[in-house]
């Protein structure tokens, strides 16, 4: 039986249960006495709460068998206010919709209470880093998604992953999750043998020294974590997403920034990215498939708690003329101003085949201008920005 590691106390470890069994099986997967119960177990989230505001506490198991819609929907409110405790989510079975609606809210993992004698102490292990009471500055992320399939969102991650570099100076990291096609390997001319499923299927923990020795250069001041389909592409399917929370922790302090690429996802995977990033961009072409998809990805994550500040629209293939839907028209539907980059087909394609970003490719085309704008309103208004400096 595995025991917790020594430099976590068990008193930084609290349990919501009122079931005698479930207090017996925590104690006994951490291999401490009885008197866990009386130290830490609380009967309800009220409790809980008061024991957070005394601080050190790295984790908390919640047992959300008796109500479990309204106790997720409660402990949402709760993981914001104390984003430095790790939740793990308890219960008797492995519902789909439940699983992802924890994800959905901030925790760090899914436990099935079956489990909790033989996986309990490996998971705390895993989500509990060694060096818990120093806490390290995070990179900033950047989630861009797609309202559908061709609209450049995969040059446009690309190269705002490379211009932020550019303007800050630091080392990027760019997040292929397209587990189908695998744009970012195609677009900037990449092979690698290892890759994100290589990081979510590792059977220790996920941290930022896996993040970087999985991940491969891909130019000055930039390195790639490929998608499965990039790495092996006959064993690629949909993300693994009970792990994504502790990836996502780890890719934040591997790089000054990160940014994701993220199509076809599903709205339970966009939304746990969108509370994750400082910023997250919908791409879309002025037509009206996409703007109809983009605003109603766009109410999916404002619905799931992501601050409708913190999502822009971008326009893609921008024309002045001879558009079938102009930009006031998408701005009436999304009431907001949306940030434009023009049809610039020839540069765009030079990029591609030379497998290089818009700077390297064609540093003097207008829609390398327009991303460079582009990045540098988002360190601007985003990156930089003290008050978002705490984004989940």
């Amino acid at each position: 039986m595995l025991l917790l590691n020594p430099a976590i106390d068990s008193n930084q470890i609290l349990l919501v249960t009122d079931e005698r069994e479930t207090v017996s099986a925590v104690a006994e997967a951490l291999s401490i006495n009885g008197e866990f119960a009386g130290r830490c177990v609380c009967r309800n989230l009220q409790q809980l709460t008061l024991r957070l505001e005394l601080g050190r506490t790295s984790a908390v198991l919640v047992d959300i068998d008796r109500q479990p819609q309204r106790t997720l929907a409660d402990l949402e409110t709760i993981i914001a206010r104390f984003p430095d405790a790790r939740f793990v989510v308890l219960s008797r079975e492995r519902a789909d919709k439940l699983m992802i609606e924890a994800m959905q809210i901030g925790a760090r993992h899914f436990l099935v209470k079956q489990s909790i004698p033989e996986d309990l102490a490996d998971v705390l292990h895993r989500l509990i880093p060694r060096d818990s009471a120093k806490r390290r500055t995070c990179g900033a992320m950047i989630t861009v998604l797609s309202a559908s399939g061709g609209c450049g969102a995969t040059m446009v991650a690309a190269n705002i992953a490379h211009e932020i570099h550019l303007l800050s100076g630091e080392q990027t990291l760019l997040v292929d999750l397209d587990c189908y096609y695998g744009g970012v390997a195609t677009y900037l001319g990449l092979e690698g043998q290892y890759g994100l499923s290589d990081v979510l299927g590792h059977s220790a923990a996920i941290d930022r020294d896996l993040i970087q020795t999985t991940s491969i250069p891909c130019g000055k001041g930039m390195r790639a974590l490929l998608s499965p389909a990039s790495t092996n592409f006959r064993t690629s399917g949909p993300l693994a997403s009970d792990r994504l929370a502790e990836a996502i922790e780890a890719i934040s302090g591997a790089a000054g920034c990160t940014v994701f690429d993220a199509p076809r996802l599903g709205s339970a995977v966009e939304s746990i990215l969108a509370r994750a990033s400082r910023v997250t961009l919908i791409v879309f072409q002025l037509c009206v498939k996409d703007i109809r998809v983009a605003r109603v990805m766009r109410n999916a994550m404002i619905e799931s708690g992501v601050e409708g500040e913190r999502i822009v629209m971008v326009a893609n293939r921008f024309r002045k003329r001879h558009a079938m839907v102009n930009v006031e028209d998408a701005i009436a539907v999304f009431g907001e101003r949306i940030e434009r980059l023009q049809n610039d087909y020839k540069p765009a394609c030079v990029a591609l085949n030379f497998g290089q970003p818009l700077a390297e490719a064609a540093p003097r085309s207008a829609l390398r201008r327009d991303i460079a704008r582009l990045a540098a309103k988002i360190r601007q208004d985003f990156l930089l920005s003290p008050e978002l400096s705490s984004a989940r």
